[in-house]
């Protein structure tokens, strides 16, 4: 039986720190937990109205139903409750004010009104978590989020804030979280050298190792195909605690998902981006890789084209084969009703039928808006027969009944072209009446090409689009049939080897041989003493031409080039291994370069000034004096400049935090006296002074200083204006002594 706890606010929660430091969260009160079976009385629901003189405890934390008479309670008032704790932790105040009602009105406030909106600003907040709060402070239970998923979103949150200040991953810095799935949170960064945008995936402390290393396979196998209609992937990196991150291409664009709720999309369009869905996955199932979450959130559109992301649960049909399984007998996993029945049953035994049931799902969405029933579908649905009569076939319970994700893509581009499946039958009546008049029956023969390649294992693309091509078996000659107008020449890709494009004649069989030829790299780096390292191995730049074949273990089609020189900035570079690539390199001084806003800083050293930020700073790092560096500007917070690094530039782009800052209106008794910071000596001005002040470290003393007077103390606190007037005590002296000479004389002896 589930019980819910009816009792969370903020004088019921304890923290406690164990011996390590780790914190711990202890919940007290625990005698108003109830069974979810019970029915609440009407001495429950009021059991808390005793304490309406406190307007924030704990009255504001008992969730709208809990005063609706009648109305069942579950565990979603403990999910209000945990909102309006959340609130009050992050604003500092109750998400409802109460202060000044009396009980009935609060009890009829409190039914109907929704609590003002809280939106979390942080640079670590993630998009799907700014309006957490807000919808666990809903007042339909229905409306607010299960306690399992606002557990997975502080985790996510709490990940998101423990990159962004690391400040950086491996190359890249500047993450900044732009998503988050149910096994990482996804960052936008920029690589520090060559400044390309990446996309970078952290896993979540509580994902096993075993499957974010199954994830790293699959996502290495994917980096070696390299096709355009999948997601790219670049080397991954590490945390410092040792988690794998995943790199991959970032895509400005929208998920088909967002494109659904748009609004209606045509059924030409939604064909097109399933064709090409399942092109890139027949290409996938044809290596071993199965996706096993295919769904509209996994799909990325940009304009026409559209990418698979997301291969988080993905499997290689021998990568799950050792003793050590990542999924277990009988346990399911997918994302609702884009999942294969087979894959509920046992997720590990999958082949690629289980995704083209999940684009049957997906496809029916798209072109309709809703999720498909059980097969037979209603012609209404999806009135094009081609069109319906694939899908369901797709739906089938049975997964031998399923079409290949290789035939869905064909069939989807014949119904596209809208042309029968040999492209002679439409003709056949015209054919035979001309060979009647003749005489003669005359046979047609499509169309074929034939290309022999002096290399086995070679892609054949189109040239156009990119999208690879159906042929006969992966070795030379490559046999097919040309599909449409749209292909006129083929290209022919292998890692070590120039592209070749073969155009086609569609109009009579094509026959071509073809002799792929290695391609080369010359590099030329000044000065000549640099070392240069292309795949892991030293090339030195006084040889020949490097032959890239000899480079090539993994039939990878980039290499990354590094050239490092002492006292230098490193320069690196990806190399297409499928192209000629000459490259002169000139070795720089590692840099030191800073950028504020507002500009106008200076870069200090042991209190003098290198340089203005007037627009960039630029100082050659082997010529800066020995000692800490800093950023100074007047009125802003001092900036130290991290250690800076012999091979590589450093490029700092601050921005600079305004000191807090308060008003002060001094005067004194008598006035004309000296306002000076006690800490610093600097002199201020003379009473009567008005001016705004600044610190880093507050509170700040002044003292008030008159010749002739007794000093005076004033202490201005951070975040309140100071106003006053200082009556200053004349110094007494004996008689016959000026006090002026007084005064002289313990100045002089000072």
């Amino acid at each position: 039986m589930c019980s819910i706890y009816l009792g969370l606010h903020p004088d019921g929660v304890i923290l406690l720190r164990g011996p390590g430091g780790d914190e711990q969260v202890k919940l007290l009160d625990s005698e108003t937990v109830a069974l979810r079976s019970e029915p609440q009385s009407e001495l429950q629901r009021t059991v808390h109205m005793v304490q309406v003189d406190r307007p924030t405890v704990p009255v504001l934390y008992l969730a709208p139903e809990q005063w609706r008479s009648g109305e069942p309670i579950g565990s979603a008032a403990d999910v209000y409750a945990l909102g309006a704790l959340l609130y009050f932790m992050i604003s500092g105040e109750p998400p409802t004010s109460y202060k000044g009602a009396d009980a009935a009105e609060i009890a009829n406030r409190h039914r109907h009104e929704r609590p003002r909106g809280l939106r979390i600003v942080a640079p670590e907040t993630l998009p799907q978590a700014e309006s957490l709060v807000d919808r666990m402070l809903s007042p339909r239970p229905a409306d607010r989020p299960s306690l399992k998923e606002v557990e997975h979103t502080l985790i996510c949150l709490i990940t998101a804030t423990e990159v962004c200040k690391l400040g950086g991953i491996g190359p890249y810095r500047d993450p900044f979280p732009v998503g988050f799935g149910g096994m990482g949170v996804v960052f936008r960064a920029k690589h520090n050298e060559r400044g390309e945008e990446r996309a970078l995936k952290v896993p979540l402390p509580l994902v096993p190792a075993e499957r974010v290393a199954q994830e790293v396979k699959v996502a290495e196998t994917l980096r070696v195909l390299g096709h355009p209609g999948m997601v790219a992937f670049f080397p991954p990196e590490k945390m410092p605690d040792g988690r794998t991150v995943l790199v991959m291409e970032y895509l400005e664009g929208e998920l088909c998902s967002e494109r659904i709720r748009r609004g209606a999309i045509s059924q030409d369009e939604a064909l097109r981006l399933g064709w090409q869905v399942a092109e890139a996955l027949a290409v996938a199932h044809r290596i071993g890789v199965v996706h096993r979450d295919l769904k509209p959130a996994n799909l990325f559109l940009l304009g026409h084209r559209v990418k698979i992301i997301d291969f988080g649960i993905a499997k290689e049909a021998a990568g799950e084969a050792s003793p050590q399984r990542l999924t277990q007998v009988g346990v399911g996993m997918g994302s609702g009703p884009y999942t294969a029945p087979e894959q509920w049953r046992n997720a590990s035994e999958v082949d690629g039928l289980a995704d083209v049931y999940a684009l049957g799902v997906t496809l029916h969405e798209v072109l309709t808006g809703a999720l498909p029933s059980a097969p037979p579908l209603p012609p209404a649905s999806v009135p094009d027969p081609a069109v319906r009569a694939l899908i369901e076939e797709m739906l089938s319970e049975n997964k031998t009944l399923r079409p290949t994700m290789a035939r869905v893509a064909a069939r989807i581009r014949a119904i596209l072209e809208r042309r029968p499946a040999s492209p002679w039958i439409g003709r056949s009546a015209a054919l035979l009446g001309v060979a009647g008049l003749a005489g003669t029956l005359y046979h047609f023969w499509p169309v074929t090409c034939e290309i022999a390649v002096n290399q086995p294992d070679v892609r054949v693309l189109d040239a156009a689009t990119g999208a690879p091509l159906d042929h006969a078996g992966p070795t030379s000659p490559f046999r097919w049939q040309p599909k449409g107008e749209k292909t006129a020449a083929v290209r022919l890709e292998k890692p070590g080897y120039r592209v070749e494009v073969v155009p086609l004649e569609r109009r009579h069989s094509t026959r071509r041989s073809v002799d792929l030829q290695p391609s080369h790299w010359a590099l030329t780096v000044e000065p000549k003493k640099a070392k240069i390292t292309v795949g892991g191995a030293v090339w030195h730049q006084d040889s020949k031409p490097l032959d890239v074949v000899d480079l090539l273990t993994e039939g990878k089609t980039m290499l990354h080039a590094k050239v490092q020189l002492l006292d230098h900035a490193t320069q690196e570079l990806d190399l297409d291994t499928t192209a000629d690539e000459v490259h002169a390199i000139r070795m720089l001084p590692a840099r030191l370069i800073v950028k504020t806003t507002p500009p106008g800083a200076s870069v200090v050293s042991a209190g003098s000034a290198l340089c203005k930020t007037s627009q960039v700073c630029e100082l050659d790092v082997n010529k800066l004096p020995p000692g800490p560096l800093q950023v100074e500007l007047s009125g802003y917070g001092t900036v130290m400049v991290p250690p800076l690094h012999r091979d590589s530039d450093t490029t700092l782009d601050l921005a600079l935090v305004p000191m807090p800052t308060v008003s002060i209106d001094i005067d004194s008794k008598p006035t004309g006296a000296e306002v000076v910071v006690k800490a610093t000596a600097e002199m201020l001005g003379h009473t009567r002074l008005r001016r705004k002040l600044s610190s880093e470290k507050w509170p700040v003393e002044l003292e008030i200083r008159h010749r002739g007077y007794v000093s005076a103390s004033v202490r201005v606190v951070k975040g309140e204006d100071l106003k006053t007037t200082i009556p200053l005590v004349a110094i007494r002296t004996a008689p016959g002594l000026d006090p002026i000479d007084v005064l002289n004389a313990t100045e002089r002896g000072r």
